[in-house]
């Protein structure tokens, strides 16, 4: 039972075409997702030294789009204090939709997805994962990673984006160059929210998503170019909310949910 509920939240999280092609392997401490291309997801539980409140309390829609791809991909985010939450775009809003609540409180997560045909909601609320996504490159050399050489430079550059004054970053490495701009008129930091892109981007970014976590300030938008394969990256930040959601933005009532948070999945 457990690890049948494990593999099902494994697979809703990335069926997005995070992870079309994989190998999925488990065990009583983490469930291991293999891709096609030598990336390697690990899934665990987090510990309770791992929740944190959110310094962004308010709403947003983040939009990412590649230069090889003409879709947009957007995600719309609810944050107060104890909750987040995220409504990606990946399912056909006329047939279904998808809602994901963490709660930074006591841990849990629920999953909560609506059939619109078939007109039934239900749900699934567990322990909050914890992702790393290991690439390639460290899967190759058995978990022995080099560390990556890298530039982060805060600028002098300043430039008014959707009314928010910023000031330009510039994270580069020998595979990626990236350009953000971050405003300090906004209470909170990217760094969470960096790291949601570098889990949904198969793990691209993640060393930016760290650097970006450091900077005192909100990222408005961002700009990541792929050396070798010229492929162009960009993160926008629209329709920007400050104000404290209600509580009943992250109701679950009317959905039928199976509640599994009580189960530890790893023997933890």
């Amino acid at each position: 039972m457990k690890k049948l509920a494990f593999l099902t939240l494994a697979m809703a999280l990335f069926q997005n075409g995070y992870a079309q092609n994989v190998n999925i392997e488990s065990d009583k401490q983490k469930v291991i997702i293999s891709e096609e291309n030598g990336n390697k997801i690990e899934i665990t539980t987090s510990k309770p030294s791992d929740l944190q409140p959110n310094s962004f309390v308010g709403s947003f829609d983040l939009q990412m789009e590649s230069s090889k791809n003409t879709s947009v991909e957007k995600i719309s985010i609810i944050s107060s204090e104890e909750k987040t939450l995220l409504k990606p775009s990946f399912s056909d809003p006329k047939e279904s939709e998808t809602t994901i609540i963490f709660n930074h409180t006591d841990g849990t997560m629920t999953t909560l997805m609506f059939d619109k045909k078939k007109n039934q909601k239900t749900g699934m609320k567990m322990k909050m994962p914890k992702i790393i996504v290991t690439n390639a490159e460290t899967v190759q050399n058995k978990g022995k990673s080099t560390p990556t050489k890298y530039t982060f430079t805060e600028t002098n550059e300043t430039q008014v984006i959707d009314g928010y004054l910023c000031k330009k970053y510039i994270y580069e490495d020998e595979k990626t160059t990236t350009v953000s701009w971050v405003t300090n008129d906004i209470k909170g930091n990217m760094g969470g929210i960096m790291n949601l892109v570098s889990i949904q981007n198969k793990g691209k970014n993640q060393e930016i998503s760290n650097q970006i976590s450091k900077v005192q300030g909100f990222m408005i938008e961002s700009t990541s170019t792929n050396k070798t394969s010229g492929e162009i990256t960009t993160i926008k930040i629209k329709n920007i909310n400050l104000n404290t959601p209600e509580e009943k933005v992250f109701s679950t009532e009317g959905y039928q949910i199976q509640d599994l948070s009580n189960m530890n999945f790893f023997g933890q």
